[in-house]
């Protein structure tokens, strides 16, 4: 996901909200390096990465489960073949709710460090990012307030060295 990507689908979230309510939304792309102002980089990176490491173990046994049902499936062992597919399905439930669970605890972090006129997105998944954004959004227009910054990050994975 790139930051043209991210842009456009918070400008149709904003679009949407503007017809309602006019406030001053700006969008400020922030990649993650040591030399910007976030201090707590190798902090948050560990944290993040601890976090979704729980999720990704789950998908890794979700595919697992998945791999061994269509072979038993091939093999005509339609028992089996169920048997693989629901662990399948109950890792890709604990995968979700990994993920969730990730997305708030990384949330509450990085918003502890902003001023209350911003949130930072740093560290969720898109589908994440939007939900979180359209949540304050929401709450900013029961409250009437006026100005939002996001901060968020392009995406992309950079090559060390």
């Amino acid at each position: 996901i790139n930051a043209e990507y991210m842009g456009t689908v918070f400008n149709r979230i904003i679009e949407f909200r503007v017809t309602l309510w006019r406030p001053l939304v700006t969008f400020r792309m922030e990649g993650q390096t040591k030399n910007q102002s976030d201090q707590h980089f190798e902090e948050d990176q560990q944290f993040f990465n601890d976090l979704r490491q729980r999720a990704e173990e789950h998908a890794k046994l979700r595919d697992s489960y998945f791999q061994k049902s269509r072979d038993a499936y091939e093999a005509k062992d339609g028992a089996t073949a169920k048997k693989f597919s629901e662990m399948g399905k109950k890792e890709t439930a604990l995968m979700e709710q990994a993920n969730k669970d990730a997305a708030e605890q990384i949330f509450v972090r990085k918003n502890a460090r902003v001023s209350p006129d911003e949130i930072d997105l740093h560290g969720l998944y898109v589908k994440e990012a939007i939900e979180k954004l359209e949540q304050r959004l929401n709450n900013d227009i029961k409250s009437k307030k006026t100005y939002i910054n996001v901060i968020y990050k392009d995406g992309k994975k950079r090559k060390k060295g």
